[in-house]
Order: C-alpha cells, then structure tokens, then sequence
C-alpha cells in the first residue's frame, strides 16, 4: 500500500469537493488511484478523467506525478510509490 498527496484543481476540485488529499492506494499505478477515487466520488468524476469509451485519459486532461505528464511516461499504468504527488488537471484554455 503506498499513501500519495492528490491535488484537484478547477472543474475536478468541485465534483470531490476537496482540492488536496492524501490517499492510501492497495494497488500501486495511476490507473488504481483513478479508480479508487471514481469509486469515492462517482461516476462524473471519472468521466471528466477518462474516456468512457477507450478507458483511458481524457484528451486535454492532465495528470501529472512529480510534475511530470503521466503520458510522458506509462501513462494509467504508472507506478505509484509513498510520498508521491499526484495532480489532477482539467483541459485550460487562454487567449
């Protein structure tokens, strides 16, 4: 089990209702604590983090671990370990 920092941010902050949290996840990668928080805060949630159609992020969504894109790396099948950051972004658009 390993406990990670998850920080929501705009839209996904106000389907949880919270903006940081520490979670304990049994099963160590994205994909688990995206699922674990699903299961917490519903359907709506994950729909804004994943595509209900292929599984996988959302385009335009970013999750970064440490700072960095979780696409950059194995994307839903990141590892996970203690004291991690997760952070849970929604598309941004400026002009």
């Amino acid at each position: 089990m390993v406990r990670v920092k998850v920080s929501h941010y705009v839209l996904i902050d106000e389907h949880s209702g919270v903006k940081t949290e520490y979670v304990e996840v049994p099963k160590a990668t994205i994909g688990d604590l995206i699922d674990q928080l699903a299961k917490k805060y519903g359907p709506k949630f994950r729909s804004l983090l994943l595509d209900p159609k292929t599984g996988e992020l959302q385009y335009g969504i970013i999750v970064s671990l440490n700072d960095q894109d979780v696409r950059a790396m194995k994307s839903l099948m990141t590892p996970l370990k203690n004291g991690d950051r997760v952070s849970l972004l929604p598309p941004i658009s400026g002009g």
